[in-house]
């Protein structure tokens, strides 16, 4: 068997192939400030646009002390502003003012599946804002407040499109109610609140089960008569019909522990429909996966020290296989393998000495990126968003048909390509190439550039080509595929072979 040594920089102009560790790095710290010196700007939640390179940012600003109201909030401690990011190139594109302490976002789409509206839940403000996508003012609802009171009683938080946009669901943490919100364009009630209903103890971040189930976090605080104070907590999630709201069932899946205070602000349903839940500020931090329908918590993960007790937001990618966590009173985002329920890595989002508070994350729509929003207080002034990419468990793999039959179409599958950038599959009727070192690669055949295709959206990229010649019977190709980020880095799939017969 014939073994050749190369130096990476010497072998098909540098496309094959030295990959890189992957270890998560900082690409972008995004700065965000609304140019006024007199307010603070902090971010607070963050929402993709289907688009795959945009997001949009809420600048809340820090928790409004006195006066309450109703008199008006402290201006100097209240943010107004949306920012919309290009998360590839780290810059904003486009800003607008919304309702006082905006806090989170959701999208509605249009029929060719872009964003068509941006629905921004004010907190102090007690509304919601409905934007373009270029952030340009449309409405402002007005939701209805809580127990007869007038100004900011609601405080809405969670908020979430129904699948087929007709709708925005938001959650008035003031009272436990749930607002519903016409978002056809083309209805007559467009941008107004058209029914509400109850759900005791909401509070945190909303997600959709099905079409038709909304998950809703619960805590319920248990009040002491006899300390006149509530000496602890249990949380869990309430899912409700929202075709038959009446249709409520509510999983607690923490027990009481006195003087702990566990709560649920953020949860994901993951691709196999289990809920993935951060159970933040108990006795110690805790992701717990849950069976929807039957309340069982099925596998759970204790950070114990590695983060912060405050758990706050909550991502999940699109194939399933990795979550991130944020611990707001840390400095800390905790990336897991939910295929093993371990931890991949901690990312820090400041030094020692910081307190960034890591609020919402959101994944890319090809995985490839992770986007944390901060609202600390943070040295040189403006709100932060710090976006990563290398993440740990992107991993380029080829899948191939093993056996593929003269004539018949074989099947080439990529998966995690940063969308937009160029795979080439490479062929050989060999296993290699092999790394043999920092700067080597170990060749058994040679192997020529077979295609090149471009990653989509998702991060995937698919084709099939079909043997033809006769000859081919009997022959096994080993196939290999690289690809070149965005940042440079060169990465290099699994091998995988397809035997013609």
């Amino acid at each position: 068997m014939l073994y050749r040594f190369m130096r990476c920089e010497t072998l098909l102009s540098s496309l094959l192939l030295c990959a890189s560790l992957s270890a998560q790095t900082l690409e972008h710290e995004i700065v965000l400030d609304d140019g006024n010196p007199a307010t603070s700007d902090s971010a607070f939640g963050i929402v993709l646009d289907p688009d795959g390179v945009h997001a949009y940012v809420a600048l809340c600003g820090d928790l409004s002390p006195f006066p309450l109201p109703p008199a008006p909030w402290a201006p100097t401690w209240n943010n107004d502003q949306v920012v919309k990011l290009d998360l590839v190139s780290g810059l904003p594109v486009a800003q607008a003012t919304v309702g006082h302490f905006p806090e989170d976002l959701a999208v509605t789409l249009d029929a060719g599946g872009q964003t068509r509206h941006v629905w921004v839940a004010n907190s102090s403000g007690g509304t919601v804002s409905v934007l373009t996508p270029d952030l340009t003012a449309v409405a402002t609802v007005n939701l209805p407040a809580c127990f007869g009171q007038t100004y900011g009683a609601i405080f809405p938080f969670g908020i979430s499109a129904s699948s087929d946009g007709s709708r925005v669901y938001v959650l008035g943490t003031g009272c436990g109610t749930i607002d519903v919100i016409d978002s056809d364009p083309a209805s007559p009630t467009f941008a107004q609140v058209v029914t509400s209903f109850s759900v005791p103890n909401a509070f945190g971040r909303l997600a959709w089960l099905s079409s038709t189930d909304l998950v809703v976090p619960v805590t319920n605080y248990v009040y002491n008569p006899a300390l006149g104070f509530a000496d602890g907590s249990t949380t869990g999630f309430t899912v409700v019909d929202v075709t038959n709201p009446a249709s409520q069932t509510t999983w607690m899946i923490t027990p009481f522990v006195q003087f702990a205070y566990p709560s649920i602000t953020d949860l994901e349903v993951m691709p196999n429909g289990l809920v993935l839940a951060a159970v933040g500020y108990g006795n110690t931090p805790e992701v717990m996966e849950v069976d929807p329908w039957t309340g069982v918590v099925t596998r759970q993960l204790d950070l114990g020290t590695q983060t912060g007790v405050g758990l706050h937001g909550v991502a999940v990618t699109a194939d399933g296989e990795t979550a991130a966590v944020t611990a707001f009173n840390g400095t800390e985002v905790a990336l897991l393998d939910l295929v093993s329920f371990t931890v991949r890595s901690i990312v820090m989002t400041g030094g020692v000495g910081t307190i960034p508070k890591p609020n919402e994350v959101v994944f890319t729509a090809d995985e490839s990126r992770l986007a944390i929003t901060l609202q600390g207080l943070l040295s040189g002034g403006g709100a932060r968003v710090l976006v990563f990419e290398a993440l740990p468990g992107f991993d380029l793999t080829l899948a191939t048909d093993p056996v593929v039959a003269l004539g018949t179409p074989g099947m080439f599958a990529i998966d995690d390509v940063e969308a937009g950038q160029d795979v080439t599959v490479f062929v050989s009727l060999g296993p290699g190439p092999t790394s043999a070192g920092a700067y080597t690669i170990l060749l058994d055949a040679p192997f020529f550039p077979l295609f090149t295709l471009t990653g989509n959206l998702a991060g995937n990229a698919v084709t099939t080509l079909t043997p033809a010649s006769p000859a081919l019977v009997g022959t096994t190709f080993f196939f290999q595929a690289a690809t070149l980020d965005g940042s440079g880095a060169l990465r290099l799939s699994n091998s995988a072979s397809t035997a013609i017969n």
